[in-house]
């Protein structure tokens, strides 16, 4: 909830919700009413005024779904790190998320697989840190100074040199 009040003669916003959440929510609705946006993968904030005008308030939301967030699929991020991923779930907060799915398959390195007994086995190479890719920085044409490791992985896992554990990365 959002509510413009007079407080020792002074304007001021009361903001909060049922709970901690609700409450982070409630501030992230009165930023967007001052002018912040916030997007996926990054906030744009307005020109900066000597003055701040907040709105006069009267809010009251609610939840229209209870869970509200995205889907994760490693597959296709394979590149993020845990850095990346604590800065998507800070971006999901502002978006009013509260779910992310996560799904991992089988080339992942942290995932073991088994069916009947039989054990799932890696199908990639150990240059590419065991990942859903297969390849080194040489194998990409355009945006190699994008990546700050030989292995096409995520940070982590630049290190990975066997299924069973890390080790010392020997790319030469």
């Amino acid at each position: 909830m959002l509510k413009s009040v007079i407080l020792q003669e002074e304007p001021a916003v009361i903001v909060g919700g049922n709970d901690e959440n609700g409450t982070m929510y409630a501030v992230y609705e009165l930023l967007e009413r001052t002018g912040i946006v916030f997007q996926l993968n990054k906030n744009i904030i307005p020109e900066q005024k000597p003055d701040l005008s907040l709105p006069m308030l009267n809010v009251r939301m609610d939840r229209i779904v209870k869970y509200r967030g995205i889907f994760v699929w490693h597959g296709y991020t394979w590149y993020m790190g845990l850095d990346d991923y604590r800065k998507l779930i800070d971006q999901l907060a502002k978006l009013k998320f509260n779910c992310l799915q996560f799904y991992s398959g089988m080339c992942a390195p942290w995932v073991e697989c088994s069916y009947k007994g039989k054990v799932a086995e890696l199908i990639t190479t150990p240059e590419s840190g065991y990942l859903a890719t297969t390849g080194t920085i040489k194998d990409v044409s355009i945006g190699q100074k994008c990546f700050s490791h030989e292995r096409l992985c995520a940070p982590e896992f630049v290190a990975v040199q066997s299924a069973e554990g890390p080790g010392l990365a020997d790319n030469g």
